[in-house]
């Protein structure tokens, strides 16, 4: 039976209003991120968003950057407003923002000789300083090797690491909300209702229920599909259960649109790593339920 046509929703993401708000969510985030990260190093001396892995990761301004642009996340997630180039053009330039909001409260706050910093240079003369005068402490399993060694001119490449590094902080914020399934229809991301999850050490088994699930899915029989999933394997994780099948359904609330994905993984190195070649995604208009097929 067709279903009556549903009015377009207003796409948030043409809406100046939301785009305002969305700025500044993410201009909070950044500003409350410079301000946490500043504070630590004045009180502790401890600049986290400066840790490198291996000299040439910025994994600590990775992960600041990250901090800094997840208020774009938020306000994405809340307005439901779909990631645009725009967005990511946002996300990029709050991240990079915060390492230099960072250094000018650093340099605000600063007292040299009983007085304050800025009364003696600009902002500029001071970052030149500070960036020429960085000295890196090199550490092997936390333990310290020798003593702190000052880069000079490299400190301006370490500089750029860092800056790059929280711009890749923004971008990977940027990526997780792109891949959040969207209904286009009513412009808002769906929400979860049920996740079926099978445990097995039985690598033919879960090839064998894998394409079963596939078959089902291609012939439109996606609950077949997920009844076909919950007869495999086991609920719970047991030692010698390195592989898993996951079957994920979410909805759209306005237009009841359901979204499946199904993905399998292997355990390796402490976590799973997903088999991306094995799994699927697909959009329905056919109501999807794991309720009384062993959901999780």
């Amino acid at each position: 039976m067709s279903t009556p046509a549903r009015p377009l929703a207003i796409r948030s993401d043409v809406s100046s209003v939301g785009q305002d708000l969305l700025a500044a969510f993410g201009a909070a985030t950044s500003f409350v991120t410079a301000i946490i990260l500043a504070a630590i190093e004045i009180k502790f001396d401890l600049s986290i968003y400066s840790w490198m892995f291996w000299f040439v990761i910025p994994a600590g301004a990775i992960c600041s950057g990250f901090a800094a642009a997840s208020g774009y996340y938020a306000g994405a997630r809340c307005f439901n407003h779909r990631p645009t180039k725009v967005l990511l053009l946002n996300m990029v330039v709050i991240s990079i923002t915060t390492f230099f909001l960072i250094h000018y409260i650093n340099y605000y706050f600063l007292i040299v000789d009983g007085r304050p910093a800025r009364e003696l240079v600009d902002f500029a003369r001071y970052l030149d300083i500070v960036l020429s005068h960085t000295a890196v402490q090199f550490r092997m399993r936390a333990a310290k090797v020798g003593g702190p060694v000052e880069l000079g001119s490299w400190g301006y490449v370490y500089a750029v690491l860092q800056i790059v590094g929280f711009a890749i902080g923004g971008i990977a914020v940027y990526g997780y909300l792109k891949a959040l399934p969207y209904c286009e229809r009513c412009a808002k991301y769906l929400v979860a209702k049920h996740t079926q999850t099978r445990y097995t050490a039985d690598a033919d088994q879960l090839s064998q229920i894998t394409a079963l699930v596939r078959q089902c899915a291609l012939a439109g029989r996606l609950q077949d599909a997920i009844a076909a999933h919950a007869t495999s394997g086991s609920e719970s994780a047991g030692k010698d259960h390195k592989l898993r099948s996951q079957v994920e359904i979410k909805r759209c609330k306005d237009c009841d649109q359901h979204w499946m994905k199904f993905t399998v993984s292997r355990w390796a190195k402490d976590e799973w790593k997903e088999i991306s070649a094995a799994g699927f995604e697909t959009f329905t208009a056919e109501p999807l339920s794991a309720a009384g097929v062993g959901a999780s």
